[in-house]
């Protein structure tokens, strides 16, 4: 497979597909390699927070009203700080928005990328293993089923997270260690959200809601 002409993007999730789905309105040729299987993304539940210009970006790939039914709309922003004086509040009304922001989870939004995607462009189980650089060009080897296949491209995105970049060889990488970590759940409320997000700033570290 040569293909010097496309694009080639490494990672199918929602930074890569709304990419392709550029390209693709923009009529550029492209490659998706994606390295899971087709659709393995769809039943993913992790939420997603979206800002107001990542709407604007998908209402122009023809995407948010496939999924502004399951999105939360943020409508105003909380901020306080433990052992301060007073508190901040933005809020969407003031800047003549909708939302400031919305929350959906992952599955819906990649499952509605897909869906709009032209699937002779994109290789589902498709795992990048090299990127090799030269002048003018890029060559992209990965692994499909049994098979080692590689890609000229004048130009390859790597949109597949920070883990990614941790397998390919000859990525110059640079690292920083914040000794912090994070944790991630979901929560039952006694009370209504009321469309409030909340971020409280702690000696420990801050905490969003």
């Amino acid at each position: 497979m040569n293909q010097a002409d496309s694009i080639v993007i490494i990672g199918g999730g929602p930074v890569g597909a709304v990419l392709a789905l550029s390209l693709q309105q923009k009529s550029v040729p492209f490659t998706l390699l994606e390295a899971r299987a087709k659709g393995a993304s769809h039943s993913d539940t992790r939420a997603l927070a979206l800002s107001h210009g990542s709407r604007l970006i998908l209402e122009k790939l023809n995407i948010w009203s496939a999924i502004e039914a399951q999105a939360t709309a943020i409508k105003t922003i909380h901020i306080s700080q433990r052992g301060g004086f007073g508190r901040t509040k933005l809020q969407a009304a003031e800047h003549q928005l909708p939302a400031l922001g919305y929350v959906l989870p992952y599955g819906v939004l990649t499952k509605a990328l897909d869906a709009q995607l032209d699937l002779n462009h994109v290789l589902y189980d498709a795992v990048a293993t090299e990127v090799r650089y030269e002048s003018s060009e890029s060559e992209v080897f990965f692994k499909q089923a049994d098979s080692e296949i590689c890609i000229s491209s004048p130009l390859t995105v790597i949109a597949d997270g920070g883990r990614s970049l941790d397998n390919l060889p000859n990525i110059e990488r640079e690292t920083k260690d914040y000794g912090h970590d994070a944790l991630v759940s979901k929560v039952k409320t006694e009370l209504p959200h009321a469309n409030i997000a909340y971020e409280r700033f702690t000696p420990t570290g801050p905490m969003a809601l």
